[in-house]
């Protein structure tokens, strides 16, 4: 049986768009023509460094080459809520490049990164005589907004658990790779219980507790610091939105 989603779409793991943006990850968008790299210049970003901050003016954004980049939002008493993580091939940054208006959150890498740095006027240049930038640019804009819409959706009508459930299930239909001879899922990206917290909106105790009752109950498993789907169904079960 094919996964049904939460909210009714269907995204089978054959699907050729799978990779094309995650709605928890902003994943890989991988345009087919070359242009990033004409336009862009690039830079290494160590560890732990940012990129731009929030409430920040810009004149540019961002491809990530290589690495890794999580985009949060802060509060003046100093909590924090992951918006997404930024994967190879994606790009970053657009809104406030664009609308000239400050940045809204904050990015940082989470490794050694490799950035393409897009400036404003090089890509409006493009955007005007390339209706392939045009269409990228766009598509880039449109699904973080989706990935907005529903992480809203998510932390307003779903408890902590189901948030869990819910992210799971995302990372292995859009990251998922399939063990050999079986229909079980490995999660092919790592991310700890903190990155999990942060994605689901939760804590760190929470993931480790409900990780431990999916795993229990035949759902998970752990392989190697990787985690594997034994049974997608349930798992969305657990994920159902009301």
């Amino acid at each position: 049986m094919k996964q049904q989603w939460p909210h009714g779409g269907r995204r089978p793991a054959d699907d050729p768009s799978r990779d094309a943006g995650s709605p928890i990850l902003h994943g890989k968008e991988g345009p087919s023509s070359g242009f990033w790299d004409e336009l862009g210049i690039v830079r290494r970003y160590a560890k732990g460094a940012l990129v731009y901050t929030q409430g920040s003016p810009s004149d540019r954004f961002y491809r990530l080459v290589s690495g890794r980049i999580r985009i949060y939002c802060g509060s003046a008493e100093g909590s924090e809520r992951t918006l997404g993580i930024v994967e190879p091939g994606a790009t970053f940054g657009e809104a406030a490049c664009l609308d000239g208006l400050p940045h809204y959150a904050t990015a940082v890498t989470t490794e050694p990164s490799v950035l393409q740095v897009l400036m404003r006027e090089a890509v409006l240049k493009a955007m005007h005589e390339r209706p392939d930038v045009m269409l990228e640019v766009v598509l880039g804009l449109t699904r973080k907004q989706r990935l907005h819409a529903l992480q809203f959706e998510i932390s307003t009508f779903l408890p902590a658990a189901a948030r869990i459930a819910f992210v799971l299930s995302r990372l292995a239909a859009y990251y998922g790779e399939t063990v050999r001879g079986t229909s079980r899922t490995r999660i092919g990206l790592r991310f700890s219980h903190e990155e999990l917290a942060a994605l689901s909106g939760t804590t760190r105790v929470t993931v480790t507790r409900e990780i431990g009752s999916l795993v229990g109950a035949g759902i998970l498993a752990r392989e190697q610091r990787r985690l594997v789907v034994l049974d997608a169904e349930r798992l969305l079960e657990r994920a159902a939105l009301p």
